[in-house]
């Protein structure tokens, strides 16, 4: 959108930490006697990220995010049941930008260029939006047969991006997210009243034998589809080429009522941008109402005064609950000190 991001941040959700029959709890492999009234050290033992799969959400956002130069500042994560088939990862951007400097994912103009820009296209991003509800086996099966090329430095890719817009030639622009140049495309052309004509002979490839289908479902990351002003697509060109981007034109903007795929020329694929974006059929779940395993009202004052009951171990093992205790394993991954701009570092309530 034009801003310069400054923060980024994750919250995780992931499923519920499960302890085994004879109240011992997974770690590393082996068991660690918990019983009702032993303390629990509430320390990274207790919540290791190799404890369940899920819990390397943390890793692998570390060892992507940390090479892009902008300081990540979040660690929340949260344990329950509901996500047991379905982790859920947010993703939060904080940037800076004028208000009146604003760019939209809206294409316009017609016969401006359309300008790919970014990572090479691969197998590798074939149907990644729909890991979640795949088998997971078959899954890692066909990953490890696709190649997964080298992804483009992101930093790089938004400092260019960056210059492109304060050009001045750059129309409209849209990353290529879930189902890649089939979601930008269409999505572009919806929001502008127009339609995008793309040539996939164009669309820089690092596999061989891609077909028209997975050139438009791949969702490799770190590209964006571009739209510039016509007669100004090599100024464009050579800012990309500066920072080592691949940037070619693959179509552009036409008046007609269907998004056009062209392969050697040949129409592959020819269909309304309506049909993919405001038409298209909305998924309706139903939603039920969350019901607390603890009452809602506040309980009547208990004084612990007239007892001689020590709570301790009781104590201890609240706050090695897992949605209670330190996150630090978390968010110790992240690169929080790049740019040099943090005051306050994770771990409070705030940074």
């Amino acid at each position: 959108m034009g801003a310069r991001p400054l923060a980024v941040m994750d919250s995780l959700r992931l499923d519920r930490l499960r302890q085994e029959a004879g109240g011992r709890s997974r770690r590393q492999g082996k068991q660690s006697a918990v019983s009702s009234r032993q303390s629990v050290k509430p320390t990274i033992a207790i919540i290791h990220k190799k404890t369940i799969p899920s819990l390397r959400c943390g890793e692998w956002i570390a060892s992507y995010g940390n090479c892009f130069g902008v300081p990540n500042l979040g660690g929340e994560t949260k344990f329950e049941d509901c996500y047991s088939n379905n982790p859920l990862v947010n993703a939060f951007a904080l940037g800076l930008a004028r208000k009146d400097e604003i760019f939209y994912a809206r294409a316009a103009g017609e016969d401006n260029p359309v300008i790919y820009v970014g990572a090479k296209t691969g197998r590798d991003g074939i149907h990644g939006a729909t890991m979640a509800s795949e088998d997971s086996a078959r899954l890692r099966s066909e990953t490890s047969q696709r190649s997964s090329g080298r992804s483009v430095p992101g930093e790089a890719a938004a400092r260019s991006v960056l210059e492109a817009m304060h050009s001045g030639a750059v129309v409209g622009i849209q990353d290529m997210g879930a189902a890649g140049l089939t979601c930008s495309t269409c999505e572009m052309g919806a929001r502008g009243g127009v339609v995008l004509e793309i040539e996939l002979d164009n669309v820089p490839q690092r596999e061989t034998g891609m077909n028209s289908y997975e050139i438009m479902l791949s969702e490799s990351q770190e590209r964006m589809l571009l739209v510039a002003e016509k007669g100004r697509e090599q100024e464009v060109l050579k800012i990309f080429a500066k920072w080592g981007l691949d940037a070619v034109v693959i179509g552009r903007v036409i008046k007609d009522s269907r998004m056009r795929v062209l392969e050697h020329g040949k129409v592959v694929a020819e269909i309304p941008n309506e049909s993919l974006t405001d038409d298209a059929p909305l998924y309706k779940r139903p939603v039920g109402e969350w019901k607390p395993k603890f009452p809602r009202e506040k309980p009547a004052n208990i004084s612990l005064e007239k007892t001689n009951r020590d709570f301790t171990p009781e104590f201890k093992r609240l706050l090695a609950s897992p949605n209670i205790c330190s996150k630090r394993w978390v968010h110790e991954q992240y690169d929080t000190m790049v740019q040099t701009n943090t005051a306050q570092a994770p771990g409070d309530d705030a940074a």
